[in-house]
Formats: structure tokens, C-alpha cells, sequence
């Protein structure tokens, strides 16, 4: 949204090619001579681009593109492709858990350095946590993305560095460890305590990092520990990363990435057409001209840990129609107007499943219910009856009551040609139960900006062409999606048995008891409906479905996470 890392990022992370003429013409660094290249260029998103580069990430930038984070900074706990803690690529080497799941100690590999060479130390990891922390109380300056998921901060009690390689985190009562750990501590990047600690008081830490979190070309970001580090940025244009030589994991062989900015996904398909691109993603709406372009091998991607769904503005203050979004019949009517196997079939082309559970079906993961059927299938006539029920009648193709109409507007993303046919789908099948919507599109980031809940009189219902991808809440129990006051609760629902229901996942117990709870909170939310679901497709942030890539450029596929995503400094460029 994440998002990384994209937390949560809905923008698209798509391959494109060797540095080219074509870019060159455009302001980017030329192509570099050589039997075998050193330089590729990846498409950064469609009307995206990085706006925040700090690992601790604002609230007011977390569902935008921030995948840069992750090739500067490695995180404490590498979540695996299982949902799991992966220990051989993480920070930290082990955990122990004791005292009654209560006392996380957290080791660290003495062979994890800075860019310059310096060791990460428990000092940097504490820093972040202190960030962390400061940043998920409501008198903050500033919310981060993570508040309210993995119990931070309500159920963490302390923080501290037993030594220069070990630190102990303090709960402040038993909790289910494989929640706390891969959403709490999970959390946790560490960061150069040596050039960021900046002052005591923490209310002004926060509104500094706020002044400098987005001008990575400062001397605060002259240390990282990522696999790459930023060389340029040119705004709406590119921007270019070089592997750091320094860097602990595995170092990578291609030295040189350069992101492109797209503003719609007929562009990238324009210059691909050209050769331009090594590779690229193909949305639905351009599958069917793959056959316009010659050289590249078919890949397809696989499904990354994340739920896609409109999102209906719950608050009172909804313009035109106040609280109605709020009563559940209206979205249980709603959602019986969405067709999910036309969609996932005709305008995915059937590389998306349909979804009722907050917890996705793909990746297969242990967590989601497969004995959790559709409550809401697609019933047109089922729908007007249920309105009504309600009083609501039907007045020249529109539902009425008491001199109100059922009408809106919807907005959604521009720049994808699926995602308008299916908001005209969504429009025209709504329009059978006599729901009046009307269609306005809007770039990706005023989407983001305009669809939040401290902005509840500028909007009605809106769509991101996503919906929410689980980081840091990889332990997928809604936190910060569902929770009263979630920082990712776009809708502004609030729910006390979903509360409830959410809480209860948080507490220790067997494997047994932590998979029932888990089943009754995603059964809750499918009842629910705090978002109205939409088909999980491939690809992520933008559905892409469809991979060419040049035969010369390795590695793309196999070094894809569902979790992590694309890990850029495994691929390879072989000399053909």
C-alpha cells in the first residue's frame, strides 16, 4: 500500500530493459559497452514512483511506492516464501522465546555490516524500535504504517540491547509467538543509530525524520546495509541504483538498475514493441497482443501474499449519503452485484481467483480456511430483494427511500485499461440493482491521497486497482486493515466483535487454537464486508498476469517472493 519494501504499495513492479537509446533521448544515462551488460532498466510502476525512503514509514505515504526501501535496507527477519521466519537471510540468527511467551531474546550475526563496513549492531536495532515506537502513539507527529499490528505498541513493554549483538524484547503479557514475531518484531529495520539519532526528545525525532525521510541523496542515507544503494533520481523520470559492493547477503552481478516511470501501461507496451525492454509485465487488457513482440521468452509470475477490494468510505461524513455505507445490508447488496468469476475469468483471463476471506487462497499458506464458502455470491435479483427489505424501491432505474436516491460516485485508478473495464463492469451490474454509480478516474497517488479516513468528506467509495498487501501483518489477522483505528483502515470501520475476534488471534495457544481463532475472524470479515472483495489476481499493485523476458536475463521468476518480492541482486545477465 509497502510496501520493502512496498508496504502495502499498490504500484506495480515491472521488468523492462537494457539502458537504451530510447531512454537516453529521454535524460537517462546511456548504455554501457560491453559483452555482457552490467545495467538494466526495470519499470518503477505506472504513475508511480518512490516518495519516502526511511524504513519507518508514514501512514500518509504507506500505501504508495516504496519498494526503494528494500534495496536499501535489509530487514531483522526475512518473512520466506512459507509465512515463515527465515533465519539463513535474516539479521538476526535466532530467537529464543521464554518466560511464558513473554521474553523475545533476538541474536544477531556478527558478519551483518553497514556499508562502510561497520557492524549492525542491537544499538541500531533498538533506534528503530525507539522510531517505531514513538511513531505509533496517537500524539505522534507522525503514524507509521505498521501501528496497531504485530502489538505494537500496546503489548510491547520494553526494548533493550543486552549487548552489542543481543536484544531483548518484553511483551507485556503472553502472546502467540508466530504473531508477535513475524508482526512485531518483524518490524523492525534496523537503522544507523550513528547518523540518525539526532536528539532525545522524540516528538522532535519524528518531525525531523519527516523533513529528510524523502531526500535520499542526504548524508543520513550515506549508510545503509540493502544490496543497492540510490545514484539518481530524476522526478516522473527515472531512477537508478548501483550495487553495494559492501552489502552481506549475496552480492549482486548486475551493477546498475534503473526504474522507469510509466504513465500507463499503452507506453511500456509501446516501447516493448520496440525491443527497448529485457522485460516487462503485461496487464490483462494488452495479453492479447504479446504476439506483436518478438525475442522474449513467456514467463508467468506468481501471486504475492495480498487481497484485492473496493474500498466504501464508512464514516458519517460520506458526501451524499452519510452513514449508509455503515448499515451492512447495502454492502452485503453491494457485493452481490459484483460479478467475481466474469472478473477473474474474462477481464484477469483467468490468472485471478475469486475471494471472500481476508486472508488470500494464494500462495497456498497455512493460514487461510478452505472451509470458508462465498456468503455473498453474485445474485443480481437477490440483491434488489434484500433492498427492498429495507424500504428501498425502485423510482426510473434507481432505489429510492424517503426522497434519497442510491446513487454515488466511484473512483478509481487511471492508467489500466482492466481496471476501467472493471469499474464499468461494477457500474453496469450495479446499475441491475438499481444503484446509481458514477465513474470518475484519477491517478494512482490522488486515489491514495483523496481514499483516507482523515479525509472522509472528499470521497464516497474508491479503488486502487488493489487492495492490501500483507506487510508487515504477514500473520494475517487485520490489526491495522480492521481494527478500530487500524493505520490501513482506509474505510474507517470499527467493529467491537471484530475487535474482539482480532485480539483473540493475538494470544498464545496450540497450533490447533491459534488456526480456529484465526478461521472465526476471517468467517467474521467475509460476513462483514469492511471492503467489498474482488478477485486476487497475478502480479501485484497492477494485475500482470503475463511475463516476457529476454533470454539473456536470468533469474527473474525463480527470485520472486510472494512475501519479499522481486530480489533484484540474484538475477543474472548471461553474455548472449
Amino acid at each position: 500500500m509497502a510496501r520493502r519494501k512496498w508496504i502495502a504499495s499498490m504500484a506495480s513492479v515491472m521488468g523492462a530493459g537494457l539502458l537504451t537509446a530510447a531512454l537516453a533521448a529521454c535524460g537517462g544515462p546511456a548504455t554501457p559497452s560491453a559483452a555482457v551488460p552490467q545495467a538494466i532498466t526495470l519499470v518503477g510502476g505506472v504513475q508511480t514512483e518512490p516518495n519516502w525512503w526511511f524504513p519507518i514509514v508514514p501512514v500518509s505515504v504507506c500505501s504508495t511506492s516504496n519498494f526503494g526501501i528494500s534495496m536499501l535496507y535489509h530487514p531483522l527477519l526475512w518473512i520466506s516464501r512459507q509465512d515463515t521466519v527465515n533465519f539463513s537471510r535474516s539479521i538476526a540468527s535466532s530467537i529464543a522465546v521464554t518466560n511464558n511467551d513473554t521474553v523475545y531474546t533476538i541474536h544477531l550475526k556478527s558478519s551483518w555490516h553497514w556499508s562502510n563496513g561497520s557492524p549492525v549492531t542491537a544499538a541500531d536495532v533498538v533506534y528503530a524500535w525507539d522510531i517505531v515506537n514513538a511513531s505509533a502513539q496517537s500524539s505522534a507527529p507522525w503514524l507509521n504504517c505498521g501501528a496497531g499490528i504485530g502489538g505494537i505498541p500496546s503489548d510491547w513493554q520494553s526494548v533493550t540491547a543486552l549487548n552489542s549483538s543481543t536484544v531483548q524484547v518484553v511483551s507485556k503479557k503472553p502472546v502467540n509467538p508466530v504473531w508477535f514475531e513475524i508482526n512485531g518484531i518483524g518490524q523492525l529495520i534496523p537503522i544507523p543509530k550513528q547518523l540518525w539519532d539526532h536528539t532525545s526528545n522524540m516528538t522532535q525525532e519524528l518531525k525531523w525524520i519527516n523533513t529528510v525521510g524523502n531526500r535520499p541523496f542526504s548524508k543520513y542515507f550515506s549508510l545503509t546495509d540493502g544490496p543497492y544503494k540510490l545514484t539518481k533520481f530524476v522526478s516522473n523520470g527515472y531512477w537508478t541504483f548501483a550495487a553495494n559492493p559492501n552489502y552481506s547477503g549475496h552480492v549482486a552481478s548486475i551493477k546498475h538498475i534503473t526504474f522507469e516511470y510509466e504513465t500507463s501501461t499503452s507506453n511500456e507496451f509501446a516501447q516493448l514493441r520496440r525491443g527497448a525492454f529485457s522485460m516487462a509485465q503485461l496487464g490483462p487488457s494488452l495479453y492479447r497482443s504479446r504476439n506483436e513482440l518478438t525475442g522474449y521468452q513467456d514467463r508467468t509470475p506468481g501471486y504475492s501474499f495480498g487481497i484485492n477490494y473496493v474500498q466504501p468510505n464508512l464514516s458519517p461524513q460520506t458526501p451524499g449519503i452519510g452513514n449508509l455505507f455503515s448499515k451492512l445490508y447495502i454492502r452485503q447488496a453491494l457485493q452481490m452485484g459484483i460479478d467475481q468469476p466474469v472478473i477473474a475469468q474474462k477481464l484477469y483471463l483467468g490468472f485471478a481467483t475469486p475471494e471472500w476471506s481476508p486472508v488470500p487462497s494464494q500462495p497456498p499458506n497455512a493460514f487461510y480456511d478452505k472451509a470458508l464458502t462465498d456468503p455473498y455470491p453474485y445474485n443480481i435479483s437477490g440483491a434488489i430483494k434484500l433492498l427492498q427489505q429495507h424500504g428501498w424501491s425502485m423510482v426510473n432505474g434507481v432505489m429510492q427511500r424517503n426522497g434519497q436516491k442510491l446513487s454515488f460516485p466511484f473512483l478509481y485508478m487511471s492508467g489500466s485499461q482492466t481496471d476501467t473495464n472493471i469499474a464499468q463492469l461494477l457500474q453496469q451490474d450495479w446499475a441491475k440493482e438499481g444503484v446509481q454509480v458514477t465513474l470518475r478516474s484519477e491517478p494512482f497517488n490522488q486515489v491514495i491521497a483523496t481514499a483516507s479516513p482523515s479525509t472522509p468528506t472528499k470521497w464516497v467509495m474508491a479503488w486502487w486497482g488493489a487492495g492490501w498487501f500483507y506487510g508487515p501483518d504477514y500473520y494475517p489477522t487485520g490489526g491495522g486493515l480492521y481494527a478500530t483505528g487500524g493505520s490501513a483502515n482506509t474505510g474507517g470501520y470499527a467493529n467491537s466483535t471484530m475487535n474482539t475476534l482480532i485480539a483473540q488471534t493475538y494470544a498464545p495457544g496450540t497450533p490447533a487454537q491459534e488456526q480456529k481463532r484465526l478461521d472465526a475472524y476471517q468467517a467474521y470479515v467475509a460476513q462483514q464486508l469492511p471492503g467489498l472483495f474482488l478477485p486476487e489476481y497475478v502480479g501485484f499493485g497492477m494485475p500482470t498476469p503475463y511475463m516476457v523476458v529476454k533470454p539473456w536475463l536470468h533469474g527473474v521468476v525463480k527470485w520472486y517472493s510472494p512475501i519479499e518480492g522481486n530480489q533484484y541482486n540474484h538475477w543474472t545477465i548471461s553474455g548472449s
